[in-house]
């Protein structure tokens, strides 16, 4: 049952046209979207987890792959870091649900375990046929037992019908770039595309896809409520931001609050988008009364201000070594990923600096300098 994935990376461009033995398909999003419910009942012997926020029918969204001759083959993905994973090790990954807007001709859930995306195992699969319309719920023959120090993936592979058919649904008010979003045309373990984010897509700019695992087990620690308390940099609260942790999101009110219920203790990643701001990611150590506070900074592309000379970061996207500016002395620089993981820092002391990213994972990243007039984030993009 175990294959192992080989992934080809070959940039983000061919997520758009890709060839396959001549053959060549775009990945394209649908004009309209089939109406869509899920029913969230209580659960006793478990959990469900997912990344995807509300379900509202102004927030749906589909794809499909356009192309001259079958098969069309496509795959969707959601995976969870080890830091989300705390308190879950031996668990069982039992069920899965999932929304379909157009029919597939069939379908394959799989559920990976391993130390990175080029590193997966697989842990069990499912041949499926979906419906549209509803949640798509399958209960899986061969459990998944939880290894807790290693990424858990949950893909689809789609057998999709090509022209006009959009089957794989997502809802767009959440970023979850590089976690929550992931898809590439063809599969794991055939000829690919490689693993992009659901923003490569042609007007596309953010999205969730409507997927989610269901973990049994007795979890090894409390659940508490977080409460997220979220403004800009001019102190004013902000409305409408999406909050997600441990599997679970809010929005803001317009206080810009929003308390997440009954989320596991210890240490949880968590990410707070709006389409006006730069997205923010953390971690927090999850107890009695915590309170998150998050400051949300003017979202930016990235590109050298010719006008202020301010900080500066570049090449984006890289794939050998990052170059970093400021007009003022950089004392430390550090680099996160979406999960809020330290991944680099160094002591600078200068206001320019190299970083070599060549053995960073392909992927989102946030850079973070600190100078005497205070901290300012970045984000830039590792392509392989």
């Amino acid at each position: 049952m175990k294959r192992v994935t080989q992934t080809i990376a070959i940039g983000l461009f061919m997520a758009f046209l890709f060839s396959t033995h001549g053959n060549s398909q775009t990945i394209q999003k649908a004009e309209s979207v089939k109406p869509f419910s899920i029913e969230f009942n209580a659960e006793k012997d478990g959990d469900w987890m997912g990344h995807y926020g509300p379900i509202e029918d102004e927030n749906l969204g589909a794809i499909g792959v356009q192309g001259e001759e079958p098969p069309f083959y496509f795959t969707t993905a959601v995976k969870w870091e080890p830091s989300e994973l705390t308190g879950l090790n031996d668990h069982q990954v039992t069920r899965v649900r999932f929304g379909v807007s157009d029919e597939p001709n069939s379908a394959r859930i799989v559920i990976w375990q391993g130390a990175d995306e080029g590193n997966l195992i697989e842990c069990t699969f499912e041949d499926v046929n979906p419906q549209t319309g509803i949640d798509n719920e399958v209960d899986l023959t061969v459990p998944c037992v939880i290894n807790a120090s290693e990424e858990l993936w949950f893909t689809i592979e789609w057998d999709d019908v090509g022209a006009g058919s959009f089957p794989a649904l997502y809802e767009n008010s959440t970023n979850t770039q590089g976690y929550g979003d992931l898809l590439m045309v063809g599969t794991p373990t055939t000829e690919n595309s490689g693993w992009m984010t659901l923003n490569v897509v042609d007007g596309v700019d953010q999205g969730a896809w409507i997927k989610e695992i269901f973990v049994e087990g007795e979890f090894e620690g409390d659940y508490y409520d977080v409460l997220f308390i979220v403004t800009n940099e001019d102190d004013d609260a902000v409305a409408g931001a999406t909050v997600s942790i441990d599997g679970k999101t809010g929005v803001t009110d317009s206080n810009g609050e929003v308390e997440i219920e009954d989320v596991r203790e210890f240490d949880r990643a968590w990410t707070v988008s709006h389409p006006n701001y730069a997205n923010a990611s953390g971690s927090v150590t999850v107890v009695d009364g915590v309170v998150v506070e998050v400051t949300l900074s003017e979202d930016t592309n990235f590109i050298v201000d010719t006008e202020t000379n301010e900080l500066a970061v570049f090449p984006n996207p890289a794939s050998e070594v990052i170059n970093i500016t400021n007009n003022n002395t950089i004392n430390e620089v550090r680099v996160f990923d979406l999960t809020g993981r330290t991944i680099f820092g160094e002591t600078v002391n200068d206001n320019q600096t190299v970083i070599n990213v060549s053995e960073f994972n392909q992927g989102i990243y946030i850079i973070q300098i600190e100078t005497d007039n205070g901290v300012e984030s970045k984000r830039f993009n590792v392509v392989k």
